[in-house]
């Protein structure tokens, strides 16, 4: 298989895989007055967890499948009419390599929060003691590497930005406009001061892939440089994107700041990574095949255009 070939291979495969398809999966307890409601998010939850709400075990009949309307996300609702004291989520003894996140809810705030994972099979909310500050950092941390990786439009448009060949002193402006960018609005999307709607931050994220590919076409050496700016400009849209994850499984009652500064962090170290592995790659597939690079931003702007026509549609 030619260089191309499988160049282009890659980026279809990435095409038709989608983006943001991160697998949280999560159990959400919204405590009310005299009621409450379990939110499940991900794997079908009684195939896999046990799901107990004062003592009583919640059977397939009490849940209803519903659409979020913001994300267009499958999930499963119970309603309990009656206030719950004892909430317990545990493996349901099928091996499964899943983790699930487990939050309790009240008045808008997170009360309860723990983890259910092969390391640790049950949580109870009233009998939890609180989660070691560094179990929470290396949790958010793995779930931004996560994050980004099961997110190929971010990746691309990265390696869009780097199509150029840009000069080390320029990639580092470039990464630190987009750092500074995301991680302004992944603070202010991850603590609620704002919102933002999937149905509008998807299609622009696609979009950003297609600007950065025409600016990598079009750019000439010498000629003023436009992607820093691209880069800051849509390094905000991209940080609703990263904040996703964070939004569906709630921050955690204790070491917010830790959490969201970890998740940057898992996102960063990915982006380093992918820096680090494509400019060697393309600096040698530029010497061997110099049509190979400047036929790249095309491919990448037309994967972008696909995924914008597709979420717009």
């Amino acid at each position: 298989m030619s260089r191309l070939s499988a160049l282009l291979l890659f980026l279809v495969l990435s095409a038709l895989s989608g983006a943001h398809d991160l697998g949280i999966c999560g159990v959400k307890l919204i405590q009310r007055s005299d009621s409450a409601v379990i939110t499940t998010l991900g794997r079908a939850p009684l195939e896999t967890l046990i799901i107990e709400a004062n003592g009583k075990r919640i059977s397939v009949n009490d849940i209803h499948v519903i659409i979020d309307k913001s994300s267009g996300k499958k999930l499963g609702q119970i309603e309990i009419h009656e206030p719950v004291t004892l909430f317990t989520v545990k493996e349901a003894g099928k091996e499964s390599s899943a983790e699930t996140v487990v939050t309790v809810m009240k008045d808008g705030r997170v009360i309860g929060e723990g983890l259910v994972d092969k390391n640790s099979d049950s949580w109870s909310f009233g009998k939890l003691t609180p989660t070691p500050l560094s179990k929470t950092a290396i949790r958010f941390l793995w779930m931004g590497v996560m994050h980004i990786l099961s997110g190929p439009d971010h990746l691309l448009f990265i390696l869009g930005l780097l199509l150029a060949r840009p000069k080390l002193a320029e990639i580092l402006k470039i990464a630190t406009s987009f750092t500074v960018a995301h991680a302004i609005t992944l603070c202010l999307c991850a603590f609620g001061i704002v919102a933002g709607n999937p149905r509008i931050v998807e299609p622009l994220i696609a979009l950003s892939i297609v600007a950065v590919a025409a600016e990598s076409y079009w750019h000439q050496a010498g000629k003023r440089d436009y992607r820093i700016l691209i880069a800051f400009a849509f390094g905000l849209i991209h940080g609703f994107g990263f904040a996703g994850a964070i939004v569906e499984t709630g921050l955690p009652a204790t070491g917010a700041g830790l959490a969201v500064a970890s998740f940057n962090i898992g996102i960063e170290l990915v982006q380093i990574a992918l820096i680090c592995l494509a400019l060697p790659l393309l600096g040698v597939v530029a010497k061997l095949q110099i049509k190979v690079i400047k036929f790249a931003p095309i491919v990448v702007g037309l994967v972008g255009l696909f995924w914008f026509v597709q979420r717009v549609i």
